[in-house]
């Protein structure tokens, strides 16, 4: 039963894959509404065959966004030092090292071992890396769905995937093998839930301001947060 289920999945997203690999050739002029002074941007369009899906996710995200994860972000993360929530960060990102290095390994980048010299740096003298001792200045960015497409993986269709929000069918892939390869793996389900939590709330606080400022300034949300989260991860890659 299981492995019917399995292939049952891989069919679906095999179809809408292929369906969703968008073309470099499917390019129009994009002219921010906003913005009547705005040059015209050459943009690529992104597939998105599960749109009137992605609209009900999205709208329930920012539901939980704005009534969960607003009010502990204010509540009770604000109310930490700031010195304490800089370690807290700190934390986060240098458990992300293993991944950043994979990533960046897959595209062949000479600063990948700069990288896993900076986790076991970090992990060792900076005590779990709550202090942060190197800091590495390149391919800091580096994920999996980065690497998947150097080696030619189409990004595929636009997902909004509950609590975590927008994707392609790629970096939805690359997030299951950064999933994978996370230090984390080697907790219990409790210790598995108090760092995704925790976790949470700290990307949060970093990127609430941002969220809703966009949700202000957007005719259509749904469509200025596609073309934001598209936009910025194909300058990633460009990177």
């Amino acid at each position: 039963m299981k492995t019917k289920v399995c292939f049952l999945m891989f069919l679906f997203l095999a179809v809408i894959f292929q369906s969703g690999c968008a073309s470099k050739k499917n390019c129009v002029d994009w002219i921010d509404p906003l913005d009547p002074n705005a040059a015209n941007l050459k943009v690529c369009k992104v597939a998105d065959p599960l749109e009137p899906l992605n609209r009900c996710i999205f709208k329930a995200n920012d539901c939980f966004y704005t009534w969960v994860m607003e009010p502990i972000k204010k509540h009770l993360y604000d109310k930490l030092p700031s010195q304490v929530r800089e370690c807290v960060s700190n934390f986060f990102e240098n458990i992300t090292a293993p991944v950043r290095f994979v990533g960046s390994a897959m595209q062949l980048k000479p600063d990948s071992f700069k990288i896993l010299g900076e986790f076991m740096i970090n992990s060792t003298f900076g005590v779990g890396g709550i202090f942060d001792i190197v800091k590495v200045k390149y391919a800091d960015n580096e994920d999996i769905g980065q690497g998947l497409d150097y080696w030619g993986v189409g990004e595929g269709p636009y997902i909004v995937w509950p609590f975590f929000g927008p994707r392609t069918l790629r970096s939805s892939f690359g997030d299951v093998g950064s999933f994978y390869l996370s230090p984390i793996n080697q907790m219990d389900n409790t210790g598995k839930i108090s760092y995704s939590s925790t976790e949470s709330v700290n990307k949060w606080e970093s990127f609430s301001g941002t969220y809703f400022k966009m949700k202000r300034g957007a005719v259509d949300q749904y469509t200025a947060f596609k073309r934001a989260y598209i936009d910025n991860r194909r300058k990633r890659i460009r990177e």
